[in-house]
């Protein structure tokens, strides 16, 4: 019997490894992979959701080739050596290109993969460089203890494999702010 392998884009430790999907080098090669800088995090508890705010600069060169017009982007958040909280998934026929940047709308909930996540958006600057931004008010898991979070944005274009998959990684210390809120710097 062969061993399990990772099935990329399932949000599911299929290798049982501890890292899901992007987090896993099966999922995104050491050469696909960038480093993410968290410019701005924000992780408010509300009950069995947290609303969540992010910002980040996924790379300053290198990943300018993405597309999520044809690129299913997925957002990963875990606790320092735990297991994943959050894995969502923005599909690619979701979303639209509007001044010069790749934005989804979901504020209906109506995109079950998304968890909740109703804005994301993806710009491509003309110097290489790629920001990214994710906005929630009730995404669909508990805010995790204070301390060091791994936050993953992935891309995976279903009609090439996992050979096109792009991801932007951060550990990332959080503070804990008032009433439990998680804030990054």
């Amino acid at each position: 019997m062969p061993p399990p392998r990772e099935i990329c884009g399932n949000c599911i430790d299929d290798d049982g490894n501890g890292l899901t999907d992007f987090e896993d080098p099966a999922c995104c090669m050491q050469s696909q992979a960038f480093t993410m800088t968290v410019t701005r995090g924000l992780l408010r508890p509300r009950g069995v959701t947290t609303r969540l705010k992010l910002k980040s600069l996924l790379a300053k060169a290198g990943l300018a080739d993405v597309n999520p017009l044809k690129q299913d982007v997925f957002v990963q958040i875990r606790p320092a050596g735990g297991t994943d909280v959050l894995c969502a998934k923005a599909p690619a026929d979701k979303f639209m290109k509007m001044h010069g940047a790749f934005k989804f709308w979901d504020r209906q909930h109506r995109v079950a993969s998304a968890e909740g996540i109703s804005d994301i958006r993806v710009q491509v600057r003309r110097d290489g460089s790629v920001r990214f931004s994710a906005v929630g008010k009730r995404v669909k898991f508990r805010t995790p203890q204070g301390g060091t979070l791994q936050v993953t944005v992935g891309f995976r274009d279903p009609a090439t494999a996992e050979a096109g998959n792009r991801c932007s990684t951060q550990t990332q210390a959080f503070r804990t702010g008032r009433q439990g809120q998680l804030l990054a710097p």
